[in-house]
């Protein structure tokens, strides 16, 4: 039981850090422009190795459960940037 006390804070943490990059997700496949998030993943991967080389040695469980909210929110993020490239892409489909 304390160890399930231990890391809940990260089980209440963790679905609002990922529910903005699965909702890009599902809009950006929705609309086939597929190739954002192929890149957005590998960034977000990126961003996940060097979390967790850094982060684990140091706060062990805590820095593993960190680097997996630096991979949620670097996927957002990521997204969050080819948005208006999605939107323009979005607006062309539906002017032709």
């Amino acid at each position: 039981m304390a160890l399930c006390q231990r890391y809940s804070i990260w089980l209440m943490v963790f679905p609002l850090c990922g529910a903005a990059g699965i909702i890009f997700y599902g809009v950006f496949t929705g609309i086939t422009y597929t190739a954002p998030v192929r890149n957005s993943m590998l960034l977000a991967l990126m961003a996940w190795f060097v979390a967790w080389y850094f982060l684990v040695p140091v706060h062990g469980n805590h820095g593993l459960w960190l680097a997996y909210l630096a991979f949620s929110l670097g996927r957002s993020g990521f997204l969050l940037l080819w948005l208006p490239g999605a939107s323009r892409r979005l607006s062309h489909v539906h002017a032709v």
